[in-house]
């Protein structure tokens, strides 16, 4: 049972990593966008959007640590990774925001998205 639910531990750490380099490969220009901005971002800032996206991820979170039956330290170390997950996905799209790439531990520092077109 325990081995069970380590594996969906894994399985929702997982897929919140995989959010994150979706949101980040969506941050590319499109080849038929009319206006260019090779230096700065593309869109509106992610300020102007809703948390629609986040809240999803987070209910879908806690519904796996609900029907996993996790214990408080699996349960805070999944919303902790989705957390962080999340803040990534959305942190360069707000200039008043810092990554936390290099500041926690076995975190990296992680690559700024392209903003002007793929080479």
């Amino acid at each position: 049972m325990k081995r069970w639910k380590r594996s969906a531990v894994r399985w929702v750490v997982t897929g919140a990593m995989v959010l994150t380099v979706a949101l980040f490969a969506g941050c590319e220009k499109d080849d038929n966008d009319e206006d260019n901005q090779p230096n700065g971002p593309i869109s509106e800032p992610a300020t102007s959007y809703t948390g629609e996206l986040a809240r999803a991820w987070s209910d879908f979170g806690y519904q796996m640590v609900k029907q996993e039956a996790l214990g408080p330290c699996p349960a805070s170390r999944v919303y902790g990774y989705l957390g962080v997950a999340i803040y990534e996905s959305v942190v360069q799209g707000d200039e008043t925001r810092v990554s936390l790439g290099g500041q926690l531990i076995d975190l990296p520092s992680l690559p700024a998205p392209s903003w002007g077109r793929p080479s």
